[in-house]
C-alpha cells in the first residue's frame, strides 16, 4: 500500500514538476517579449526625440532668416531669404564621427559639454564680447540657443539658460549706471538671449495665443478706422477733400463740434478695444510662463537687493520685461507666433500698435504722470488694471529671492536629458573663434565682477581642444566605419532626415523609415540636385557614455538600488539579528555587482497571482517529496 502511494506521490510530483516548467516557460517568452516592446518603445522615443530636436533646429534658423528679411537688413534680398530657406529646410543632420576624427570627436563633445553646463562662465564670456565682438554676439547667442540649449525644448535645457540669463543680469544689468536704458537698447546680450528665450518657449506660445488670440481677432472684425491715441493726428488720417466733408472749414465753431466727437468715438473704440485685451490677458495669467515671471522675480529682487534703483525705475524695468519685449511684440506681430493667420492690413497693424502703447502707459501709470493730451483716454481706465499684474509678479521677490530656478511646467519631455549639440562647420568654428578672442584680449577688470571668474579656466578648456579648424580635422572623403551603438538622450542616431549617406562612401548603408521605404546610398538625379542646395549640421555627442535605456536595467541593479534608497531612509527592518552587522558588506557587494560585465536578466512574473501560484507549486513540491521518502522507507 505504502508502495503504491509511494508512486503515486511520485507522478503527481512530476506532475507538479511539468507545470512548474510550463509556467517557467510562460514567464520566459513573457519577459522576453516585454523586452523586445520595451526596446521598441526606446527606439520609437530616440527617434521621435531626434527628428523633434532636428526641427527645432530648423525652425530656430527659419526664425532668424525671416527676423532678418522683416529688419530688410541690405545683405537679405527676398531672394536670398528664399534661397537660405530652402537651404534650411534641404539639412542634412549627420554623426560628427562620419565628419571628423574619433578623438577630435571627443575633444570637441567634451568642450562644447563643458561649456554648456558653465553658465556663468558663458555669462561672463558674453558679456565680454559685448566689449570686444559687439557685431559676433548676435550670431554666437543664437548659435548657442539653437544648438547648445536646443531651444529650451527640455526642462534641463530651460534650467540651464535660466541660470545664464541671471549671471548676465548680475554682470549687465545691475551694476550698470543707467539699467533701464541697457535693456530698452536691445543690444546687450542680456537683451537678446531674453529675446531668444521667450521666442523659442513652447509655455510662452501657449500663453500668448490662449490671451491675444480672441481679441486679435475681433479688432480684424471691426471697422477699419485709424485709431489713434494723439488728438493732433487724428485731422491728418483724411485726405483735404475728406476732411472738409467730414469736418467742415478749419476754425469754425462746427469743425471744433465735429472734431471732439470723433474724438470721443476714437476714445470710446479705444476703450472697448484695449479692454478685451486686458480682460484676456488676466484671465490667462494661470499659464503665463513661469520661467519668465522668475525672470521677472529675479531682476526685481536683484535691483532692490542692490539699492542702486528706486522702486519705480525697479517696476519700469519689469514692465519691458513682461510687456515690452514679450506681450507688445505678439500683438503687433501676431502672425510669427502661430497667434492668427489672418492677413492683417496696415489699418489694423497701427490700430494694433496703439493698443500695445495703451497697454505699456497703464502699466506704468503708478509711477509715471499721463500728457494731458491723452489723459481723456486713460482716465476711462482703471488705474491698476495692468499695473497690478506686475506687482502680483514681483511681491516678495527681494526678501524670497531664489538661486535656483524652479520650473513647475507640465512638460511631457521629463526625464529626457540631451546628450548632443548641434552645430554647422561654420558656427562652431565661429564660436570657438569667439571664445579664443575673449581669452586672449579680455580684461582685467572683468576679474573685478566677480571673484569667481578665473580667465584660467576658459583657456584649459580651449587647450583640450585640438589646433587648427574643423576643416584641417576632417576625415578624408568623410568616410568612417558606421559604429553600433546605440544613443540615449534627446539626440541620438535616429532614421529619416540626418541619416543620408554621401555618396562618396565606400560603403553602401540601408536604413527603413516608418513608411517603409528604404534609402539606400545611391541618390537619384532629383536627390542630386536637393544636395546642392543643402547644409551639413553636425550631431556632435557631449561623450562617450550614452546612459541607458529606460525600462531595461537589470534585476541587481534594481535591487541594490531599492536597498540603498531604504537605507538611505532608514526604512529597512532586519529580521536577523546580524544582519545589522552584515548591512556594509551587501553595500559594497552591490556596488561591486553594479560594475560586472554579466549581470542578472530581469525576471517578471505573468501575473501577481501565477507568482503566487508559482511559490505554492514549490512548497508543494518539497512537502510532496517528503511525503514520499516517508512512505518509501
Amino acid at each position: 500500500m505504502s508502495s503504491a502511494n509511494s508512486v503515486e506521490s511520485l507522478g503527481t510530483l512530476q506532475w507538479d514538476i511539468i507545470e512548474l516548467a510550463n509556467h517557467l516557460r510562460q514567464e520566459r517568452l513573457f519577459v522576453t517579449s516585454e523586452q523586445q516592446n520595451l526596446q521598441i518603445l526606446n527606439e520609437k522615443v530616440l527617434y521621435a526625440s531626434s527628428n523633434l530636436a532636428q526641427q527645432a533646429w530648423i525652425t530656430a534658423q527659419q526664425r532668424v532668416n525671416l527676423n532678418q528679411l522683416i529688419m530688410s537688413k541690405p545683405y537679405c534680398t527676398p531672394a536670398s531669404c528664399c534661397q537660405r530657406a530652402n537651404t534650411l529646410e534641404n539639412s542634412n543632420f549627420i554623426d560628427v564621427y562620419k565628419y571628423l576624427r574619433y578623438q577630435t570627436c571627443l575633444l570637441y563633445g567634451e568642450f562644447l559639454g563643458a561649456l554648456r553646463k558653465s553658465p556663468k562662465l558663458l555669462a561672463l564670456c558674453l558679456v565680454e564680447g559685448d566689449k570686444l565682438l559687439p557685431d559676433s554676439v548676435q550670431t554666437i547667442v543664437q548659435s548657442l540657443a539653437a544648438g547648445l540649449y536646443g531651444s529650451c525644448l527640455l526642462p534641463e535645457d530651460k534650467i540651464l539658460v535660466l541660470k545664464l540669463l541671471k549671471h548676465l543680469m548680475l554682470l549687465q544689468i545691475v551694476p550698470s549706471d543707467n539699467p533701464r536704458r541697457l535693456l530698452r537698447h536691445g543690444t546687450c546680450a542680456f537683451s537678446r538671449f531674453y529675446s531668444v528665450f521667450h521666442e523659442s518657449l513652447f509655455s510662452a506660445k501657449f500663453f500668448l495665443t490662449a490671451a491675444l488670440h480672441n481679441p486679435i481677432v475681433q479688432l480684424l472684425m471691426e471697422d477699419e478706422m485709424f485709431l489713434d491715441i494723439d488728438p493732433d493726428k487724428a485731422p491728418i488720417r483724411f485726405p483735404p477733400s475728406e476732411r472738409l466733408k467730414k469736418f467742415g472749414k478749419e476754425g469754425t465753431a462746427e469743425y471744433e463740434m465735429k472734431l471732439q466727437r470723433y474724438r470721443l468715438w476714437t476714445i470710446n473704440s479705444l476703450f472697448h478695444i484695449t479692454q478685451r485685451f486686458i480682460i484676456s490677458i488676466r484671465e490667462n495669467m494661470h499659464c503665463f510662463p513661469s520661467s519668465v515671471c522668475w525672470l521677472v522675480r529675479q531682476m526685481a529682487g536683484l535691483l532692490g537687493k542692490s539699492g542702486n534703483v528706486d522702486s519705480k525705475e525697479v517696476h519700469a524695468m519689469c514692465t519691458d520685461l513682461v510687456f515690452t519685449y514679450f506681450i507688445c511684440p505678439a500683438i503687433v506681430n501676431p502672425e510669427p507666433y502661430g497667434i492668427t493667420d489672418a492677413p492683417i492690413s496696415y489699418v489694423a497693424r497701427f490700430n494694433l500698435m496703439q493698443v500695445g502703447q495703451i497697454l505699456q502707459m497703464l502699466s506704468l501709470m503708478k509711477y509715471q504722470t499721463v500728457d494731458n493730451k491723452t489723459f481723456d483716454l486713460y482716465k476711462k481706465f482703471d488705474k491698476d488694471s495692468v499695473s497690478s499684474i506686475i506687482d502680483v509678479m514681483v511681491d516678495g521677490a527681494t526678501e524670497e529671492l531664489e538661486d535656483e530656478p524652479n520650473i513647475i511646467d507640465n512638460n511631457k519631455l521629463r526625464g529626457l536629458s540631451r546628450s548632443a549639440a548641434l552645430f554647422t562647420e561654420t558656427e562652431l568654428n565661429t564660436l570657438i573663434m569667439f571664445l579664443q578672442t575673449i581669452a586672449t584680449e579680455a580684461t582685467v577688470d572683468i576679474a573685478s565682477r566677480s571673484a569667481v571668474f578665473d580667465k584660467k579656466q576658459l583657456i584649459d578648456m580651449l587647450s583640450q581642444l585640438p589646433s587648427g579648424s574643423l576643416t584641417t580635422n576632417k576625415l578624408v572623403n568623410n568616410v568612417s566605419v558606421e559604429t553600433t551603438s546605440k544613443k540615449g538622450g534627446l539626440l541620438g542616431k535616429g532614421k529619416g532626415r540626418g541619416v543620408r549617406v554621401s555618396s562618396s562612401s565606400s560603403y553602401s548603408s540601408n536604413t527603413t523609415n516608418d513608411g517603409g521605404d528604404e534609402l539606400n546610398g545611391t541618390s537619384t538625379p532629383e536627390e542630386e540636385s536637393v544636395d546642392k542646395n543643402r547644409q551639413d549640421v553636425l550631431v556632435i555627442p557631449f561623450g562617450p557614455n550614452t546612459g541607458e535605456f529606460v525600462g531595461l536595467l537589470s534585476e541587481q541593479k534594481v535591487l541594490c538600488t531599492e536597498l540603498q534608497s531604504n537605507m538611505d531612509n532608514h526604512s529597512v527592518n532586519l529580521n536577523l539579528s546580524d544582519d545589522i552587522s552584515n548591512v556594509h558588506d551587501r553595500r559594497e557587494n552591490c556596488d561591486v555587482e553594479r560594475t560586472e560585465n554579466q549581470e542578472k536578466k530581469t525576471r517578471f512574473s505573468l501575473s501577481h497571482d501565477e507568482g503566487i501560484e508559482v511559490l505554492e507549486l514549490f512548497k508543494f513540491k518539497q512537502y510532496a517529496y517528503k511525503i514520499g521518502a516517508e512512505s518509501y522507507h
